[in-house]
């Protein structure tokens, strides 16, 4: 029991890991929050209303877990089916443009319930409502244009009072009431106000072309993602295992599952034909102030396997990874205790790890 309640601290670790990412959001739903922590989030007027031009953020948690927004530089938790609408200039709000994108440092655990079909089915449904509430905007805002176009009331006013007949001066008067009304009238029984609509016809269709760019989110998240698919995801090389005992050498593979999780696995061969087989998740913090350094921890099983007998151990990890800048070696150095649960409980604390390797 007292060897379960030491590792109580590495599973609590790697269970409550946060991912934290900096993450564009629109009147369209950001697709990587939708995707990755099933939080719905959107560019909305004050009553959390849809709206391309709003100045609030509305944050709807559909998943499991808690998520966190920055808010005043503070994380503020948003329970699970729960929902907020705050001023954008509350959400730690990095930059704004219009039609209104904010960026806002957000943190949550991955929610990975459901299928990948299904959410990118919602989003387009979720995203053909706002195409609708961004037209209804923009129509909104020709109506002032067209109205604006109709500058009649100053020769009305010339023709209710064009002055006295026989005095001198009124005789210009009674020049613009012969030529200014009639072409006035003229232009407004002719057509020649279709132009004018069909020029802002014209130029309200050219804003939708904007909808190509549309989700403001999703060229933040391709950036991202274009980042991470230029550095590696794989790395092989070898593990040195020294401490009590005896010691080991042997193949080591990496492969990173997303920015900050990692899956590490080797196989050891030890002195008097012992062979371990060990697995470990990993989660990396990258330390400010030194790139290419981050430290990790992380937990996983291990077989040894001898004549005739076979353990069974668990084994948390920490340590440190060095990526070479401009290199594809990578160097980690680790503590790595083993917790022996079967054929006796035992606990062999002084084991380390060496691993050199190269990614690609």
């Amino acid at each position: 029991m007292r060897y379960f309640l030491l590792l109580l601290p590495f599973v609590h670790t790697i269970a409550l890991a946060q991912e934290e990412s900096t993450v564009s959001i629109s009147c369209y739903v950001n697709p990587e929050l939708y995707i990755q922590a099933s939080v719905v989030a959107q560019v909305t007027d004050k009553a959390g209303k849809v709206s391309c031009n709003g100045k609030y953020v509305s944050f709807s948690n559909r998943s499991k877990n808690t998520f966190y927004y920055n808010a005043n530089k503070k994380w503020v938790g948003l329970k699970p089916q729960a929902k907020a609408t705050v001023p954008g200039s509350v959400a730690g709000v990095i930059s704004s443009t219009s039609p209104s994108v904010f960026k806002i440092n957000v943190k949550y655990k991955r929610d990975i319930s459901g299928s990948m079909a299904a959410r990118i089915t919602k989003i387009s449904e979720m995203n053909a409502q706002t195409d609708q509430v961004q037209a209804r905007e923009l129509a909104a805002l020709k109506k002032p244009v067209q109205s604006g176009k109709q500058p009649s009331a100053p020769a009305s006013a010339k023709v209710d009072n064009p002055g006295p007949p026989e005095s001198p001066k009124p005789a210009p008067p009674k020049e613009t009431l012969a030529n200014k009304p009639a072409p006035e009238v003229e232009q407004q029984d002719k057509p020649e106000s279709a132009p004018e609509k069909k020029t802002v016809v014209a130029k309200t269709r050219s804003q939708p072309g904007s909808k190509r760019t549309r989700p403001q989110a999703t060229p933040a998240r391709r950036s991202g993602v274009g980042a991470q698919s230029q550095s590696p995801t794989n790395a092989i090389g070898l593990r040195v295992d020294v401490g009590n005992g005896v010691s080991g050498l042997g193949p080591n593979y990496k492969h990173r599952l997303n920015r900050n999780l990692s899956l590490d696995a080797a196989i050891v061969f030890f002195e008097d034909n012992l062979v371990g087989l060990g697995a470990q998740v990993e989660q990396a913090y990258p330390l400010k102030g030194a790139p290419g350094l981050n430290w990790y921890i992380g937990i996983g099983p291990q077989l040894l396997l001898a004549e005739g007998s076979t353990s069974i151990a668990l084994v948390p990890v920490t340590g440190l990874e060095y990526a070479l800048q401009g290199s594809p070696l990578n160097i980690s150095v680790d503590w790595r205790p083993n917790f022996y649960l079967s054929p006796g409980a035992n606990v062999d604390a002084g084991r380390f790890g060496l691993s050199l390797r190269l990614a690609f």
